[in-house]
């Protein structure tokens, strides 16, 4: 695979984000994950370490907001 892989760096603090940035990059991340995954890239697991950490911030807010609401 010639073209570069966009990827999350593992540093990149997504609590300071909103909602809307972390929806955008998990859209983007899952596009270059279905990427790899017809290219057969070696980069796809790496790919899915990102969806994983995104998605865990997504849940950690979501249980957040509902802790709030009682």
């Amino acid at each position: 695979m010639t073209d570069m892989i966009r990827m999350l760096n593992k540093d990149y603090d997504l609590t300071v984000i909103d909602e809307t940035e972390l929806a955008d990059i998990m859209k983007d991340i899952c596009e270059t994950y279905l990427m790899c995954r017809y290219e057969v890239s070696t980069a796809t697991l790496d790919v899915w370490d990102s969806i994983e950490r995104v998605s865990k911030e997504i849940v950690r807010r979501s249980r957040t907001i509902k802790s709030e609401a009682r």
